[in-house]
């Protein structure tokens, strides 16, 4: 999202082209209409519920509001910043762990897969 943005701001030699706003919806409904998915990217009665929640806690946003939250979250925000993400309205990752995963299941499937890369 950061770099579309920031790219777009470069090509076209205006730090105005492609508002933090835009870049939001760019990364959420656009790639969902990108990937050809329907019913998702927004939130909104009877579409997916698709989300992530973000740390709003950590020193990145401080001074955060209303009012530039689409900034922060477009140029300040990283992955490392995600407490959860929630598909089809069921968490798969919340609070560093991932729910309803067998982590053994994960890592011995890891382990397989791994081994067999390094076969050849």
């Amino acid at each position: 999202m950061r770099a579309a943005a920031l790219l777009h701001k470069g090509v076209a030699k205006d730090p105005t082209a492609v508002p933090a706003k835009d870049a939001l919806r760019m990364a959420a409904y656009e790639g969902a209409v990108a990937a050809g998915f329907k019913n998702k990217g927004l939130l909104k009665e009877g579409w997916a519920a698709d989300l992530v929640t973000v740390d709003l806690d950590r020193p990145n946003y401080i001074g955060i509001d209303e009012d530039n939250a689409a900034h922060f979250l477009a140029y300040a925000g990283s992955s490392d910043d995600v407490t959860g993400t929630m598909v089809a309205g069921k968490w798969l990752y919340k609070d560093g762990e991932f729910p309803g995963a067998d982590k053994e299941t994960i890592l011995a499937k890891s382990r397989e897969m791994r081994d067999n890369l390094l076969k050849g």
